[in-house]
């Protein structure tokens, strides 16, 4: 068997498992069986084609280049060995030659990019070709994904918005949950804000950040910017729902009136103040005796004391019996003072009422902790007491735990 003859075996052993190649340069296994198969006038290009599962044109075009560098070196109707030979030469200078990256890695443009996509919150939801554009980069959007992915190992994730939980937040929210459990459905209602918005982004870009990092380092602020905005609180229990409330930005006369109805509130509480510190003054009184109870404790603490604690001042007058002056926010927004107006007076506290007395029990209030909430309820404590209304003890940074 001759050496052309054995090649075009071996070739015949290695084609035979190689997928169909399209647009691609054909393997050197399947060139030497073409050119042997042609030398030897085995079949036609089509026949050829078909058998090697290549290119009919390809193998024509691939025969015919190598003849002619066969020929530019001498080789007049060069032999198969030749033609093999020259195969092989070719693939030989093709190994390990191709156009180098525009953009390499470690280079200083890869590395800008990286350093720019790392900047703030608003970078992190940029595209890379957007990046590369930043960085003053030319190159294709398929280079700019490249550097990003195979460089630095970026990928596009869908971003977080809500805070990292601590082992302390975790430990409040699964005390909660198993508290809860403990308590029957009917005997929770549950309030809440939610903002429709119309003419915003329907859904935030994707977040590019380093493959398997902690989400929570690349959180997105929570923004609004629409066209048009609309605040809507309701609150709803078991087999029942409240009345919808509105939110609408206060003109200029209402907010006068409501700091005008919250100056007199305030005027009130420094009269009952000033009324209570006139009467712990006089023997006999509830307000002498809370006082003389309170300066009696400080004295008993006083004469038992070890000598590295310090020492506590008897109680004053003017010291007891304050109450909380309340100021309105700066802002136009929902504050505390127009949700216990409009919310808690007008519409939850009857609400939650009403249901006590078709169901003959307490109620919990399941409100999440907004600034809002928070103060009004500390404002409000003991009204709500007075009427019977509990506020569930709501974990940090846990608002799906409301709504």
């Amino acid at each position: 068997m001759t050496c052309a003859s054995l090649y075009m075996l071996c070739s015949f052993q290695i084609t035979s498992r190689l997928p169909m190649t399209h647009g691609k340069q054909i393997p050197l296994a399947k060139r030497a069986a073409i050119i042997t198969l042609h030398y030897t006038n085995q079949d036609t290009w089509e026949g050829i084609g078909q058998m090697l599962e290549v290119p009919a044109d390809g193998a024509r075009k691939m025969f015919a280049r190598i003849k002619k560098r066969a020929e530019g070196r001498g080789f007049q109707n060069p032999s198969l060995l030749e033609l093999l030979k020259e195969c092989e030469m070719e693939e030989q200078k093709t190994e390990g030659v191709g156009q180098p990256e525009k953009v390499a890695k470690g280079s200083i443009e890869s590395e800008r990019m990286k350093e720019i996509y790392l900047m703030d919150e608003d970078h992190w939801q940029m595209t890379p070709p957007e990046i590369a554009k930043e960085a003053g980069l030319e190159i294709s959007q398929s280079t700019a994904y490249k550097i990003m992915r195979e460089h630095h190992n970026f990928r596009p994730y869908k971003p977080r918005t809500k805070p990292k939980l601590d082992a302390y937040d975790k430990s409040l929210r699964v005390s909660y949950a198993t508290w809860a459990l403990t308590i029957p459905q009917d005997c929770f209602i549950y309030t809440d804000e939610m903002w429709i918005e119309i003419g915003a982004v329907r859904r935030k870009r994707n977040v590019w950040r380093p493959f398997r990092s902690n989400p929570y380092d690349f959180s997105i602020h929570c923004d609004k910017g629409p066209g048009f905005s609309l605040m809507v609180s309701g609150h709803f229990t078991r087999g029942s729902k409240g009345t919808l409330y509105i939110w609408v930005k206060e003109t200029p006369l209402e907010r006068e009136e409501n700091d005008l109805e919250l100056m007199q509130e305030n005027q009130r509480k420094r009269q009952r103040m000033s009324e209570r510190r006139e009467r712990a003054r006089i023997d006999g009184t509830a307000e002498n005796r809370i006082l003389r109870e309170i300066n009696s404790n400080i004295q008993q603490y006083n004469s038992s004391r070890l000598p590295n604690q310090p020492r506590r001042m008897p109680r004053r007058i003017e010291w007891e019996f304050k109450e909380e002056i309340l100021e309105r926010s700066k802002g136009f927004g929902l504050d505390w003072y127009l949700y216990r107006k409009e919310v808690l007076h007008k519409r939850l506290y009857p609400f939650i009422q009403r249901i006590q007395q078709q169901r003959g029990h307490s109620m919990w209030l399941v409100e999440d902790n907004a600034g809002n909430h928070t103060k009004a309820a500390r404002v409000d404590a003991n009204e709500a007491a007075e009427i019977g209304i509990y506020r569930t003890p709501h974990p940090p940074n846990s608002p799906d735990y409301n709504m």
